[in-house]
């Protein structure tokens, strides 16, 4: 279900984390700027079109759901406000339907896009994150694990639909009309008037009459019968059981073909000595996405990260990382927040110690700061502090 990718696909883009490279150093930049490598390179993100983390959720959920997922990379020289420096201008997530892969010998080349107004349009790999989940056999377009959910989801469908009809049978019962299938009487609408046709009143046998009487039964709860007729009512008696086991057990399934443990949503201590395990399979989980997540760098770092580096300063060997962030508890997290809190407080952290203010603002959910952010922050405080 579409739940089970969004959880996915947002845990995986929290598992990412953020661009950081080793060069402390501060580089002038095309129109007097001065930034990092770092701050440079998160720039790129900020400034292209789109969104960097809604590209990431798509990708993840396209390659875990679909099986694989292509995004076409696109840099420029003329973004506005940058020009003449080398940027990425956008992150351009392809319609899988339309992706076909070619190569030679084994080696993926390039990529067929059947665009709807360009026709087949070849497509450079090297400029292709690429992404499968697909960890048995070398296939470019992996497994999908929709593929595997489907049936169960199919089956859970219909098992609710049966259900709603069971809940409206539980409420009215079941109604049993016995007639003279020989007779023929008039026949009548569902508010007891004779029917017309073609200027006369129609007629028919008794069961065609109680049938069309009968068939508006669930709207309007009563019908009009003759007194040779003998109607009973059949009370239901199937329990819920039956259904409630069902659709959990299809749900369960549908979760287990994203790989996703039912117990991480429970509470883990109803039962003694069960307590903890919700817990342990989110472990098992975010071990699972971080797979993910490692393939994803993998390909940010060599076909995005590298070829900036080298087109604007010149970098070779050393083109940073994404430091990735563990799930950590809410509790502890909480904690950790109140630790850094009272360590500023007593003077054991400076204020202006930027790391242990971006950490506590991870931890309360807030966005890092960059240093030139910190630092026009600072001077605007010193100034309002010696206006004041």
């Amino acid at each position: 279900p579409i739940s089970a990718l969004a959880l996915i696909s947002q845990r995986a883009s929290v598992a990412l984390g953020n661009y950081a490279h080793l060069d402390p150093k501060m580089y002038k930049v095309r129109g007097g700027r001065r930034q990092t490598v770092t701050e440079w390179i998160r720039s790129n993100f900020q400034s292209m079109k789109g969104t960097f983390r809604a590209v990431i959720k798509k990708k993840i959920a396209q390659s875990f759901g679909l099986g694989y997922s292509a995004t076409q990379i696109l840099f420029s020289s003329n973004e506005p406000g940058f020009a003449g420096e080398w940027r990425l201008a956008r992150l351009n997530t392809l319609d899988t339907k339309r992706v076909e892969f070619a190569g030679m010998k084994g080696q993926i080349d390039r990529i067929i896009y059947n665009s709807s107004t360009k026709g087949q349009l070849p497509l450079d790999y090297k400029y292709i994150i690429h992404l499968t989940n697909d960890l048995l056999e070398s296939h470019p377009k992996g497994y999908p694990q929709a593929a595997a959910a489907y049936p169960f989801f199919k089956a859970r469908q219909l098992l609710l639909k049966e259900w709603a009809i069971a809940g409206q049978r539980q409420a009215t019962g079941l109604f049993v009309v016995q007639v003279p299938s020989n007779e023929t009487v008039r026949l009548l609408n569902s508010r007891g008037k004779p029917l017309v046709r073609n200027g006369e009143v129609a007629t028919g046998s008794a069961a065609e009459a109680v049938l069309l009487q009968a068939q508006d039964l669930g709207n309007n709860g009563v019908f009009v019968t003759d007194i040779k007729n003998r109607v009973m009512n059949l009370p239901q008696t199937a329990g819920e059981n039956f259904f409630n086991l069902s659709c959990q057990y299809l749900q369960n399934q549908i979760f287990l073909c994203y790989g996703i443990p039912q117990t991480i949503f429970n509470e883990g201590s109803v039962q003694l000595g069960s307590a903890g395990v919700n817990a342990g399979h989110r472990l098992i989980l975010d071990s699972f996405i971080e797979g993910l997540v490692a393939a994803l760098k993998e390909e940010l770092i060599e076909k995005v990260i590298r070829p900036l580096l080298t087109a604007n300063f010149g970098i070779r060997d050393e083109f940073g990382d994404f430091q990735q962030e563990k799930f950590i508890d809410p509790t502890m997290a909480a904690g950790r927040a109140s630790n850094i809190i009272n360590a500023l407080s007593m003077g054991v952290l400076e204020n202006t110690d930027l790391a242990a203010v971006n950490r506590l603002r991870t931890d309360l959910g807030i966005s890092e700061l960059s240093q030139e952010e910190y630092d026009n922050r600072m001077v605007a405080k010193l100034a309002n502090e010696q206006t004041g």
